[in-house]
């Protein structure tokens, strides 16, 4: 079924943006924005640990994988700040 211009047009004036869906649904059961519980963010820092070094210890090169692995760090502070 092939459509023509005048029925795209029609479907994009009746369009609006919509919020996430999970925005609405957390809204409604957590207005306030809080943070995991603290061994979960232990558990999370832990695994990243455990990554980071997996990496370090399986690169062929270990400075150029540290070097990495501080700069993702870094870019990830920056966008949390």
């Amino acid at each position: 079924m092939a459509a023509d211009g005048d029925d795209l047009c029609a479907v994009a004036t009746r369009a609006r943006p919509r919020p996430a869906v999970s925005a609405l649904f957390r809204d409604e059961i957590a207005p306030e924005r809080r943070l995991p519980r603290p061994r979960y963010l232990v558990a999370t820092a832990m695994a990243a640990a455990a990554l980071a070094a997996l990496a370090v210890a399986a690169a062929y090169d270990r400075k150029i994988a540290i070097i990495f692995i501080a700069s993702a760090l870094a870019v990830f502070g920056l966008a949390a700040a």
